[in-house]
């Protein structure tokens, strides 16, 4: 076998299946509406292994009024989210990943008055959660990045938004909704291939 030759093409497979497990999903590319009005958003990205469901009646809809108030997220649309304008308490965005992730972060928006909160799951049990109020103030909406990263696997999380007065549920918009897969055993295999290549080429030249 000619070293020379297997180590640029393991390499390439190596670096590519390094970097094909991670996604964004924007919502750019759904049917943006005011509040209510745009798409139901719950299985449109189940092809990424990614599924959206809001516990309460009104629905995560993609909307194209609300991008220009949350710093860091991309035209058209973000992700609106119905939590009942304060009126309940203990509603939350539910996100499941049919394959497991290591780490999951979001542009957010949020009421003036609220902060967020994402909590990280593996099946039932609580892996931990991030809490934070967002930075940039655009007058009517709070905006930031929350995000919660660790070596376990994640197979869900929660978003909710919280007003800091009332412990009530608020309503809240994310966007650029990240996320970073776990390798399965064949992108192992081939990152694994590509260190063995690299270190039988620095043997060869040494000899």
């Amino acid at each position: 076998m000619n070293i020379r030759r297997v180590i640029p093409i393991a390499l390439a497979l190596g670096a590519a299946a390094s970097t094909s497990t991670a996604a964004v999903i924007n919502f750019d590319g759904l049917a943006g509406g005011p509040v209510f009005g745009g798409e139901l958003v719950t299985s449109q990205y189940s092809g990424l292994g990614v599924t959206f469901s809001d516990t309460y009646g009104g629905g995560a809809h993609a909307n194209n009024t609300l991008t220009g108030f949350i710093a860091g997220s991309s035209a058209p649309n973000v992700l609106w989210v119905d939590q009942g304008s304060g009126s309940y308490t203990g509603h939350y965005l539910e996100i499941d990943f049919s394959i497991p992730v290591h780490n999951v972060s979001t542009v957010f928006g949020t009421s003036v008055s609220a902060d967020i909160t994402l909590a990280a799951y593996n099946g039932a049990s609580l892996l931990g959660s991030v809490n934070t109020v967002g930075g940039n103030n655009s007058g009517s909406v709070l905006s930031g990045v929350v995000g919660f990263d660790t070596a376990q696997n994640i197979t869900s999380v929660h978003l909710f938004s919280h007003s800091l007065g009332t412990g009530a549920s608020f309503n809240f918009d994310i966007d650029n909704f990240t996320i970073n897969a776990v390798p399965e055993p064949g992108v192992l295999a081939l990152f694994g291939l590509s260190l063995t290549c690299l270190g039988a080429w620095k043997h060869s030249r040494r000899a």
